[in-house]
């Protein structure tokens, strides 16, 4: 009975330690990601939910590359911290061997090692393929990335356009249009 609470703790410490290491380095990462990405609206005209949406649909693909080494780091910290706790030998003097420690720890890895084979094989590419027809399907609006209402907008050289009112859907009202003609 002992035996077993002394297991569930060293479990529990181990997954907890890895689902903070793990959605810290997919928050990290995918933070990342969407400020590398943030061009799709200013510079394409991709529409904020559109976007919004195609960058939640990476956090799949961003969990399954950091989850194998979000595992390692998890384990190292945890030995470490019993290691230092001396919370080890007191498992060692309760009449827990390093086989059953190892034992616990590869029974742990094995699980992590099939979730980890999940997300790659099943949840990422599904996650992959929908975050690609959301930009395929998307509309995007050069117009509306470009043209700012109540200001003199200068999207080429020599010419300036004026919008007095802008929607965000494509519809303009009040254009004023100037360009330079060199004679």
């Amino acid at each position: 009975m002992f035996k077993n609470k002394l297991k569930n703790y060293l479990t529990l410490e181990i997954v907890k330690s890895y689902l903070f290491v793990l959605a810290t380095l997919t928050l990290l990462i995918w933070i990342t990601q969407a400020a590398r990405l943030l061009y799709l609206i200013t510079d394409a005209g991709l529409s904020i939910a559109v976007f919004s949406e195609y960058i939640f649909l990476l956090i799949p693909k961003t969990i399954s590359q950091v989850m194998i080494i979000s595992f390692l780091i998890s384990l190292f910290i945890n030995i470490i911290k019993l290691q230092n706790n001396k919370e080890l030998e007191i498992y060692w003097l309760a009449g827990i061997s390093k086989n059953e420690i190892i034992g616990v720890i590869f029974k742990i890895s094995l699980f992590f090692t099939f979730l980890a084979f999940v997300f790659y094989i099943i949840i990422a590419p599904a996650s992959g393929n929908k975050s690609r027809n959301v930009i395929a399907n998307a509309e995007f609006s050069l117009v509306n990335a470009l043209v700012k209402k109540n200001n003199f907008n200068s999207p080429l050289k020599d010419l300036t356009i004026f919008v007095n009112k802008n929607d965000n859907q494509g519809n303009l009202e009040k254009i004023y249009i100037f360009e330079k003609i060199k004679q």
